[in-house]
């Protein structure tokens, strides 16, 4: 394999696993206390938005809890239902 490819795969997947470690964990908090908010992560992610949301599903009981995370133009959307 050429090492400059396998360079630019593995500095292009750093990222979005920031972006995507930082969404599960605000989805965590999310399921324990369903709510919209919105802001920015602590240092040294504070380039990193959230934006969480709840919907009512068609499931009697059910509902949808979701968060965005955005870096320029990286986005992460994670959603469950609870």
């Amino acid at each position: 394999m050429n090492w400059g490819i396998r360079f630019f795969f593995s500095s292009f997947i750093i990222h979005p696993s920031v972006a995507t470690l930082l969404a599960k964990n605000k989805m965590a908090d999310l399921a324990k206390s369903p709510g919209e908010n919105k802001g920015f992560f602590d240092s040294p992610y504070d380039r990193y938005s959230f934006e969480t949301f709840v919907k009512d599903s068609p499931y009697t009981g059910i509902a949808e809890i979701g968060v965005v995370v955005k870096s320029g133009s990286e986005e992460v959307t994670l959603n469950e239902f609870v």
